[in-house]
This record gives structure tokens, sequence and C-alpha cells, in this order.
């Protein structure tokens, strides 16, 4: 006999944060909220109020747009895994499908698979979100938690896991059009590096955004020749900056992302050619993020510098020119716009 699967219980800050929005929700006399996702990989909702029509969340409140960014991607990932753990289990217009839509079985499920007591919220509670959106200011990153429940917040409580900066500024998406900002291309430079410096190699796009340690090309994917992966969600992060639809399916080397050399690749340190010998990144609380470059001595080819030994040590320096990598991570007019981002940096 099968056993059945058990799922570890969510995080305390994403289980807060879904309670929220929930009762946020409920307020407003939702009865019915299904999560949808577009051809560009963007996230929304259809909903139903008590006696009422289908319409998209968006006409009835702006809340998801308002309330902070790192909250509604905690909010998108409770709605995911409600779908993977119960709503793709039946047919799409099966009885058991549509009770998943419900509100009732929302909270329901957050009872069973969340880290928070549901009786924690209040009206009282209902009533400040009401407040922060109807404000049409920005609301800070965990105030929004923090003024709702005396619980303390963790923010690596949060999705991904990973130690990195938070940007504020949210891209703006028309249909097909992306604006993106120096600020956030900085933000997702600072994750491909805090990854590269704790063992991530590899990017893979798909259904997922994974990053993983070992290192493959697709053509490996396609041969069957990565037996095993040991990776990390990195899905959120790009769903926050609203950047999900931009990325390209595909497997990348996050040096090639990062425009960072590969050994052997001829770099330019003072203006004299180089062979690149590896890459480093430090990380530091109280300085920013360097990119060390080792290279093979005056101008050595690896073949010759391995034939010597190490005597005389590598090279290094903190900046090198004349490297450029194409990789086509993004769609065409984002690619272009990181491009000229990560060649001046």
């Amino acid at each position: 006999m099968a056993k059945n699967k058990t799922y570890k219980r969510m995080s305390k800050y994403t289980s807060m944060a879904t309670l929220a929005i929930l009762g946020y929700l409920e307020s407003l006399d939702i009865t019915f909220l299904r999560r949808h996702i577009s051809d560009y990989g963007h996230v929304y909702y259809t909903v139903k109020v008590k006696d009422g029509n289908l319409m998209f969340l968006s006409e009835l409140t702006p809340a998801l747009v308002i309330l902070p960014p790192r909250e509604v991607v905690a909010f998108n990932e409770f709605m995911g895994k409600v779908y993977k753990r119960y709503l793709r289990r039946y047919p799409v217009q099966s009885e058991e499908r549509l009770q998943g839509y419900q509100m009732d079985f929302l909270l329901s499920f957050l009872r069973d698979n969340g880290n928070v007591d549901i009786k924690e919220f209040s009206a009282d509670n209902i009533k400040r979100i009401h407040e922060l959106v109807k404000s049409s200011g920005k609301v800070t990153f965990s105030s929004f938690l923090k003024s709702l429940f005396t619980v303390s917040v963790k923010e690596s409580d949060e999705v991904g896991k990973v130690d990195v900066a938070i940007s504020c500024n949210t891209p703006k998406c028309i249909g097909k059009d992306f604006v993106v900002d120096d600020t956030d291309f900085t933000y997702i430079k600072d994750t491909f590096m805090h990854l590269y410096a704790k063992g991530y190699r590899t990017i893979e796009v798909g259904d997922e955004v994974l990053a993983v340690v070992q290192e493959y090309t697709a053509d490996d994917v396609k041969a069957h020749r990565v037996s095993r992966k040991t990776y990390l969600n990195i899905s959120s992060t790009f769903d926050m900056l609203g950047l999900r639809g931009a990325l390209k399916n595909g497997v990348y080397a996050i040096t090639d992302i990062l425009n960072l050399p590969h050994r052997g690749d001829v770099v330019y340190m003072d203006n004299k050619p180089y062979y690149a010998h590896s890459v480093l990144i430090s990380l530091n609380n109280d300085n920013p993020i360097k990119i060390k470059y080792m290279l093979y001595p005056n101008h050595l080819s690896p073949e010759m510098y391995d034939l010597l030994g190490e005597k005389s040590g590598l090279d290094w320096t903190y900046k090198i020119s004349g490297y450029y990598n194409s990789c086509c991570f993004f769609i065409d007019t984002i690619q272009k716009q990181w491009d000229i981002f990560i060649t001046k940096q």
C-alpha cells in the first residue's frame, strides 16, 4: 500500500504574510480565488464576491501592488503550493478542483500546512491592512507584518533563504514591455554573486528558476548526462521583481550571466594581456561584494604555467578590461539593458 506523501510546513514568514492577505481578501466578501500564470510568467488572480461575477482581483483592489513585494511573493508561493499539493490532482472542472478555489478551503489549507495560528488574526488586523491599502505611500519591508502580529519575524525565514540585499524598486511591466532600472539589475547581480560565492555554478530556467551547484550545459540535459542536481529554487526573486517573464528558458553558467571570464580566456589588466585563471568572490558584511580575478602571470599560457609550476604564484586584480561574453539569459529587450549594465561594472 502506497504511503501518502508528507510535505514540510511552510515557514513562519510565508504563513503570516498569507494569513494577512487572505484575511484582507475575505473582508472584501471574496468567496472564490484562483491563481493564473500568463504566457510571460506573471502571476495574476481572478475572484468572485458574494452574488457577484468573476473578475480580476486587480479590478477589485490594488492590494497586491501596494503591499510590499516580499509579502506578495510569499502569498504567491502559498497559492502555488495549493496547486502543487491539491489542485493538480483533479480534473479542471471537477467538484474537488472547484472546492480548492473557495476561500474557506484556502484558510483551512493554511491552517493545516502553515506555521501560524489563524486565531491570531483579528478585525483590528484587517482594519490596519485596509488603511495601508488606501494609503498611496510605500509600505516598508516587514513593517507590514510587524504592525499586524506580535510575533517577531526573522528576515531569514522568507522565501529563498539566500542572504541578499532587498530592493524596494519594483519594475513596471506593461504588456510585453519591461522597464528595468540599474537598482534592480544591481539586486540581480548581487544575488548571483552570493550564489556563486556559496558554491552554485549553474542557473536553469524552465517551469522554475533553479540555482544548481553542478556545472552542466543544455546539451548535457538533452543527453541525460546530469544524474543528480543540488539546487535552490530562486523563482521568487524574479517573481518579486516582476521579471519572471523576461527570462529565456535554458541552462546558463553564472559566470556567463555575470560576464566573468573562464579559465584560459584572454583579459586585460593595466592594458596588458593575461590569461584568466579563476574568479574569487568575497562576501563581507562591512564592505561591498568584491570580485577578485586571478590571472596567469606575464601572459603565460595555462599549459606553460602548469609545466613550469606555480613558483611565482598568480597575479590578481579587482578590475579587468577587454572581455565580453554574450549570454542571452533575458529576452532581447532586457538583455540589451543588462549587457550595458554589466559591462560598466
